[in-house]
């Protein structure tokens, strides 16, 4: 059975500072697992449902693993950019009732790791 995100337990966050820069207020932290993931390949998806935060990591060290074997491979993918011709889809939408609880994930930050 594959491990999910949804089961696993996390610390405290720690390392936790918030800064305002540039008309952004920004909130940095790690979160550490309570326990190793034993998977050998997971993505973690990170992202709000609502897309009214805009979660982005930081450009340096955006994740990283500790006493993980060295075959293990972590990338980071960044979320869809929309096309100009999905703007202009989404600003058409105007008042029009619609079942937004899945947009978020269109915009997610997606973290694919793969050990041997």
């Amino acid at each position: 059975m594959p491990q999910t995100a949804r089961s696993w337990k996390f610390s405290d966050p720690a390392d936790h500072w918030l800064e305002y820069k540039n008309d952004a207020l920004t909130l940095h932290f790690t979160l550490p697992l309570k326990t190793a993931v034993t998977a050998k390949a997971v993505q973690i998806e990170i992202y709000d449902p609502t897309i009214f935060v805009d979660l982005e990591f930081a450009k340096h060290k955006r994740v990283s693993l500790r006493d993980a074997p060295l075959q293990c491979l972590l990338t980071f993918d960044l979320p869809h950019q929309p096309t100009p011709a999905e703007q202009l889809r989404l600003g058409q939408l105007g008042n029009a009732p619609l079942d937004t609880s899945s947009f978020g994930e269109i915009f997610a930050n997606k973290i694919p790791l793969k050990c041997p």
